[in-house]
């Protein structure tokens, strides 16, 4: 899978979730403190939540620790698409969704 592949993805499970998708942060396995960095963007983005396609993808060793330090910095929640879950630290179990589309009739 490609960069654009999965930006694509997480911009339309950010919409369908209700969050303005504001950017994309990557980085390489070569990249220093990538976690870290991570949250730091986050921070100044000011956002709610990460999306990222798997928790692979955020190369983390332990998710209980991630989610309090998402959560010293207002980032309630860890939003993944494959599979899709929502990993919260009040929550620490992974919640499934199902999402349907909402069709408007005007």
């Amino acid at each position: 899978m490609n960069q654009p592949w999965h930006e694509s993805r997480l911009r339309s499970l950010a919409g369908r979730f209700g969050f303005e998708y504001s950017k994309t942060i990557v980085f390489t396995r070569t990249d220093p403190d990538r976690m870290s960095r991570l949250l730091h963007e986050a921070n100044r983005a000011e956002a709610e939540a990460i999306f990222t396609p798997t928790l692979a993808h955020l190369d983390y060793p332990d998710l209980d620790t991630l989610l309090v330090e998402a959560a010293h910095l207002r980032i309630h929640s860890i939003i993944t698409w494959n599979p899709m879950f929502t990993y919260q630290l009040d929550n620490r179990e992974p919640r499934p969704h199902n999402l349907r589309r909402i069709i408007r009739r005007r």
